[in-house]
């Protein structure tokens, strides 16, 4: 398959958190790659995911809003907003 992003991702291994339905539900998940427009989030199993949501790397001291890019099984490709 063609690479099709802009920008190269950086490789990262790094927990984070995912927060959406109006600060009601929190989630777990691992950065795989990661740039200042988007990030690839791993889950250790399949999840339904809003089509936006926050990622924060800090427990929430701080936030990035996400837009869903692409996604499969366990895998999520995102932009930042």
């Amino acid at each position: 398959m063609p690479e099709r992003r802009q920008l190269y991702r950086h490789p990262v291994n790094k927990s984070a958190q995912i927060l959406f339905g109006g600060q009601a539900s929190l989630m777990d998940c691992t950065v795989c790659d990661l740039t200042n427009a988007g990030a690839c989030l791993l889950f250790a199993t399949a999840m339904q995911l809003p089509e936006s949501f926050e990622l924060s790397f800090d427990f929430f001291r701080s936030a990035r809003n996400c837009r869903i890019a692409w996604r499969n099984a366990e895998r999520l490709g995102v932009c930042f907003r």
